[in-house]
């Protein structure tokens, strides 16, 4: 497999993490350096473990007063040094679960590695994509600080143009890549990309509904209104 360019390269042949996901977020380290000691991590879809696997070593749990809470609509076993919260994102209930895990502080990073159950059509794979992506900035609206990281994967589609406008509005840095990991997993006909947003959120102190045209679902349902405004 190929090295990717801009330092997400091939993907190490040992894994020692529960999936091999683990190490796309260990490639978004690398470059980015958004894990830190001290610092709280919330990790959305989070099962079966292996992007908290690496946020708890990197933020170093461990040994400092890190925090890696992790949410997933399956249950999974548990890990040493996170909190798990069984519950799916498009209820107002997990998010009423989260904020209560939270306390008094806010997350330093948000990670959604959210996907839908794929149907094999490529326009509704990456709607339900979308959908998935709205659900994680829902919860991102309310739990990040100001200063705080936002990393998500999406499906490309026409659609991200619109995700762009939605986190262009919110953050000063935008960056959408895919890392090498990807690639070496064969996801590359799938068309996925991980993007990232980076930098101070805007401080403008309202909860989000989602971008241009989509409206939040009870479920992976994917609901477009031509009449919807910007943010």
């Amino acid at each position: 497999c190929a090295g990717a360019e801009g330092g997400l390269g091939r993907e190490p042949r040992r894994a020692p993490y529960r999936s091999p996901a683990a190490w796309v977020l260990r490639q978004l380290d690398d470059r980015f350096s958004l894990l830190r000691p001290d610092s709280v991590v919330l990790d959305l879809g989070c099962f079966p473990g292996g992007w908290s696997e690496v946020a708890i070593e990197r933020s170093e749990a461990s040994s400092s007063s890190s925090r890696v809470i992790g949410v997933d609509a399956t249950r999974m076993d548990g890990l040493e040094y996170h909190t798990f919260l069984q519950g799916d994102v498009a209820h107002e209930e997990t998010l009423r679960q989260i904020l209560k895990t939270l306390g008094d502080r806010r997350a330093d990073l948000v990670l959604s590695d959210l996907a839908p159950a794929l149907v094999g059509l490529k326009s509704e794979d990456h709607l339900n994509s979308m959908q998935c992506c709205l659900q994680a900035a829902r919860i991102m609206e309310r739990t990040l600080k100001l200063g705080g990281l936002f990393v998500l994967k999406f499906q490309s589609g026409p659609e991200m143009t619109h995700l762009r406008a939605y986190l262009d509005s919110r953050f000063d840095t935008v960056r959408s890549i895919r890392p090498g990991a990807i690639r070496c997993r064969g996801q590359k006909r799938l068309g996925r990309f991980y993007g990232v947003t980076m930098a101070v959120r805007r401080p403008d102190g309202h909860e989000s509904s989602g971008w241009p045209g989509l409206q939040v679902a009870e479920s992976c349902t994917f609901s477009v209104s031509p009449k919807s405004r910007p943010l």
